[in-house]
Parts: structure tokens; sequence; C-alpha cells
């Protein structure tokens, strides 16, 4: 994974909890009832950059979101809206 994706998936992450207003336990519940265990510090590092999510995981990341595999990679930039 080249890093300008990590780092998308790290601030799209981070831009999606906040809209939902989310907690890492709402997201670590999520993910369990899609059929993945993570632990807090696993979430914990995908909101500071320092891992990213296995492959596997993303396309129910976009499902818990309800937003696109390739908007969790997209630049925030491509994505802005203004209503």
């Amino acid at each position: 994974m080249k890093d300008a994706d990590a780092r998308n998936i790290t601030d799209n992450l981070n831009r999606l909890m906040a809209e939902h207003d989310w907690k890492r336990a709402t997201l670590l519940a999520k993910l369990s009832d899609e059929g993945f265990q993570y632990r807090d510090v696993s979430v914990e590092a995908w909101l500071k950059g320092e891992t990213v999510p296995e492959t596997r995981t993303m396309p129910a990341l976009a499902r818990i979101f309800e937003v696109s595999i390739d908007e969790l990679y997209a630049p925030l930039a491509r994505k802005a809206h203004h209503g």
C-alpha cells in the first residue's frame, strides 16, 4: 500500500467517525457485527495513522459507514460536500 493511500484511509476514518459522532467502542461493536474481532488498540492505531485496516476489512468498513471502498482510499479534497 502506498503511503498516500494509508494517509487517506486514516483521514477518512477520522472524518467518518466525527461525522457519525462515534467512539472507538461503537466502531468495534459494528465491526463485531460484521464478523471482525479487533481490539481497541487496533482501531486507535488506524485513527492515529500508525497502521491501516487489513484489506479484507475494507468492505465491512465501507458498509458500516455507508460509503464506497473507493471513498475510503480517496483524498479528502475530492469528497468535500458543500450543501
